[in-house]
């Protein structure tokens, strides 16, 4: 689940592995605690009316919880390289009239944008490199690049966080003994494996992250826009294409995004409010050879640029 550097030869520059939104990032929550700053922080709460819940037959749905927080690590002067990293993190729950009826909802993960590389050159011009890659549809290895929204999943079940091996979509539902008060900054117990004391569960996500490493002279960018969906269970398929699931037929829907693009020449991320340009050129031959490469040993056929 941890975030690693790989080094293929199809690409130039080193491509990162981002696990993407879909393998809960609790391991990244409260990352150098005690160092972490937040920088902006949001929270939406959803009380579902008991007047007109019978009409979609959710009156077992009591709330919805989302939670957003953008942090920065920043870099330690006392060692030498130290990385600047920014990212957000992100926390959904719901509450429920009783536990069983926790699995009569889940949660779906909507992306669209990418993550990117960036390095001055000997010239001083900023290059960029498409070699930040994340798991897609059961495709490992795929590059971060998806100009329009798709089913936020590394494998073919859209529902959020599942692992297909365990053979049930809410086990890795989190849980407390009560509501957390902001974003937990571990991981919570696991509904697969104990069940909930409290008729509440929640999911995290934590995308990235973007960083500046200074010795390089290279960065991770990220420009994505995120929407987290709660979905009655028996209307989440159990196989998607990425694209054949409507956000506008969930109960309801959060938007968030995780934006922090690093300029050189001011040596500082900045926060951009749409998606950054980047995520719309073409790949480059070096790029379209490797997305079509990892695209045969997936055996599948992706959106692609």
């Amino acid at each position: 689940m941890h975030k690693s550097l790989l080094t293929l030869l199809l690409l130039s520059s080193a491509p990162i592995l981002s696990l993407g939104s879909t393998v809960p990032a609790w391991e990244l929550v409260g990352q150098k605690t005690g160092v972490s700053r937040p920088l902006w922080t949001k929270e939406i709460t959803f009380e579902n009316p008991q007047s007109t819940c019978a009409k979609n037959d959710t009156c077992d749905l009591k709330k919805i919880i989302f939670r957003t927080e953008d942090y920065v690590l920043p870099a330690d002067p006392l060692v030498d390289g130290d990385p600047v990293i920014q990212s957000t993190h992100l926390f959904a729950g719901l509450v429920t009239s009783d536990v069983a009826a926790l699995t009569r909802y889940s949660f779906v993960q909507f992306t669209r944008g990418c993550m990117w590389q960036s390095y001055m050159n000997d010239k001083n011009e900023v290059e960029t490199e498409f070699g930040v890659l994340r798991d897609f549809l059961g495709i490992t290895r795929i590059q971060h690049v998806f100009p329009s929204w798709v089913v936020d999943t590394s494998d073919t079940d859209p529902a959020y966080a599942t692992v297909s091996e365990f053979g049930d979509r809410h086990y890795l539902l989190q849980h407390a003994k009560a509501i957390p008060s902001w974003i937990p900054d571990r991981q919570g117990k696991l509904f697969g494996e104990n069940r909930p004391v409290i008729p509440f569960g929640y999911v995290t996500d934590t995308p990235g992250p973007a960083y500046y490493s200074p010795n390089m002279k290279m960065a991770v960018n990220m420009s994505l826009e995120f929407r987290m969906c709660v979905f009655k269970t028996i209307d989440v398929p159990l196989v998607t294409n990425g694209t054949d699931l409507d956000s506008k037929k969930a109960l309801m829907c959060f938007d968030w995004e995780s934006k922090f693009v690093f300029d050189h020449f001011a040596i500082e991320f900045k926060k951009q409010k749409n998606i950054n340009a980047e995520c719309a050129r073409p790949f480059n031959a070096r790029e379209e050879n490797y997305h079509q490469y990892r695209l045969e040993q997936g055996g599948r056929v992706v959106p692609s640029k």
